[in-house]
C-alpha cells in the first residue's frame, strides 16, 4: 500500500499529517540574528532548519553554531511546546560562510514529535540564550505517492513520490544497494542561499560553479515530451551513512525545471557509487611509481608531491568494463590523519588525486574501495 506524503520546502518529502512553518520567525541579540527557516513536524519527529548571522564579530570559545571548528552539542537546543521541553536529538551543520563582514551558518536540529501548533525554539550560543517562537500549519504541498523501480547489478532505484512546487517537479528517490551508497549521479554543486545574499552575488557564484565543475557533471536527468532537462538541485539534509546492512538505503529529493504541460516524464539515473569497506594496503611514497594491490583491486601510484603539511598522491585506475568497477580507494591515511580531499584529474578520466596529512617517512595506508555501477536506471513517472 502506497503511503501518502507531503512535500516540505527545504526539507523534503514527509508523511501525511506533517505540519510546516506558517511564517518565518527570527530574533536578534546584539549583532547576531537567529532565523527559523523551515520546520517539518511529522508524526514521529520534528526537524527545524535554523540560520545564523553574526555581523562584524569574532567567534569566542563559547560559540558553537557560528564556529567552523566546533560542533554544537544537542544539549544547547530545546523545543518548548505546551509546557513540555524536548531536548535535541542531534544537530547537523548544513552550510557555513565566513567573510570580513559577517559569519553565517545553517543547521538542521532534530527533536521528538510535538502535538502543539505553537512552539518556542531555545538555543544557547556565545553565552546567550536565543528564543524564537513560531507557529505550525498543515503542509501546503501535497505529494503523489509512487511505486516505480528499476534494478541493475544488485542496485535498485525507486521513485516513491512526486510533487510540484514553484514551477519545479520534485521527485523522491530511494536507492537500495549491498554496500553503503556513496554517491548517486554527479550533479553540479549548488550553493546554499543565505537570506542576506544579494541576487547578483548569487548569480556570479552560480556561474563560477558552472565554469569550474561543469565539465565533470553527470546529473540525474528528466526526459519529457517537451524536452530533456538536468536536475537543478536536491532538497533535504545530508544524512549520515548507516553502518548496519545490507541492504543499505539512501533517500534523496531531486528538483527539475519541468514544464507543467509535459504529459510524459522519465527520470534517468546515470550511475551509482558504493563504499566497499573490505581490503587495505600500505605504500611507501618514496618509491613511485609503484603498483598497489587493494584486496582484489589494483591501481598504480603515479606521482606524489608535498605542499606544506599536505601530501598529494596521484593514482591511475585501470580501465575496466566490469560492473561494478573499481573507481578509487575509499580512504587514504597516514600517521598524520585520514584523507579529506579526493578528486578526479581534469582531462585524465583514469586518474584520481587524493590528499592526506604529510608524515615522515611518507607511508600511507589505503582502505576500502569505491565501486561504480553504470546505469542507466530509467523510471517512468506518471504526470
Amino acid at each position: 500500500m502506497q503511503r501518502q506524503a507531503v512535500f516540505v520546502p527545504e526539507i523534503g518529502f514527509r508523511p501525511q499529517g506533517t505540519r510546516e512553518l506558517k511564517a518565518e520567525a527570527k530574533t536578534e541579540e546584539g549583532t547576531t540574528t537567529l532565523r527559523v527557516r523551515a520546520v517539518a513536524a511529522s508524526p514521529d519527529q520534528t526537524e527545524v532548519i535554523v540560520e545564523w548571522r553574526m555581523a562584524g564579530a569574532t567567534c569566542t570559545p563559547e560559540h558553537r553554531y557560528l564556529s567552523w571548528r566546533e560542533t554544537p552539542k544537542p544539549e544547547t537546543a530545546a523545543l518548548i511546546a505546551d509546557s513540555v521541553t524536548l531536548k535535541a536529538q542531534r544537530v547537523l551543520r548544513q552550510a557555513y560562510s565566513a567573510s570580513s563582514s559577517r559569519l553565517e551558518a545553517m543547521h538542521t536540529i532534530t527533536f521528538g514529535a510535538v502535538a502543539a501548533d505553537r512552539a518556542e525554539l531555545r538555543l544557547t550560543e556565545g553565552g546567550h540564550e536565543f528564543r524564537v517562537p513560531f507557529t505550525l500549519a498543515s503542509a501546503a504541498v501535497a505529494a503523489r505517492p509512487l511505486n516505480v523501480e528499476a534494478e541493475r547489478d544488485g542496485v535498485t532505484v525507486r521513485a516513491t513520490a512526486v510533487a510540484r512546487h514553484e514551477g519545479h517537479l520534485v521527485v523522491a528517490l530511494e536507492v537500495q544497494a549491498p554496500h553503503q551508497v556513496r554517491q548517486v549521479a554527479a550533479p553540479l554543486p549548488t550553493q546554499v542561499r543565505f537570506t542576506d545574499l544579494e541576487e547578483q552575488t548569487f548569480r556570479e557564484r552560480a556561474n563560477e560553479f558552472r565554469r569550474v565543475f561543469g565539465h565533470s557533471t553527470e546529473p540525474i536527468t528528466l526526459s519529457t515530451d517537451k524536452g530533456d532537462v538536468g536536475e537543478i538541485g536536491r532538497v533535504g539534509r545530508i544524512e549520515p551513512q548507516p553502518e548496519v546492512g545490507p541492504p543499505f538505503l539512501r533517500r534523496l529529493a531531486v528538483v527539475f525545471p519541468a514544464s507543467a504541460a509535459a504529459k510524459t516524464a522519465t527520470a534517468i539515473v546515470p550511475f551509482v557509487e558504493l563504499n566497499d569497506p573490505d581490503g587495505w594496503a600500505t605504500a611507501d611514497l618514496r618509491e613511485v611509481p609503484q603498483d598497489v594491490e587493494l584486496g582484489k583491486h589494483r591501481f598504480r601510484i603515479l606521482d606524489t608531491s608535498r605542499q606544506g603539511d599536505e601530501q598529494r598522491v596521484v593514482l591511475e585506475i585501470p580501465r575496466s568494463e566490469a560492473s561494478p568497477r573499481f573507481s578509487q580507494p575509499r580512504f587514504i591515511s597516514s600517521p598524520g590523519g585520514e584523507s579529506y580531499i579526493a578528486s578526479g584529474v581534469e582531462n585524465e578520466p583514469q586518474r584520481r588525486s587524493m590528499t592526506v596529512k604529510a608524515s615522515d617517512p611518507p607511508i600511507v595506508t589505503f582502505r576500502g574501495a569505491v565501486l561504480r555501477i553504470d546505469g542507466p536506471w530509467r523510471l517512468e513517472l506518471p504526470m
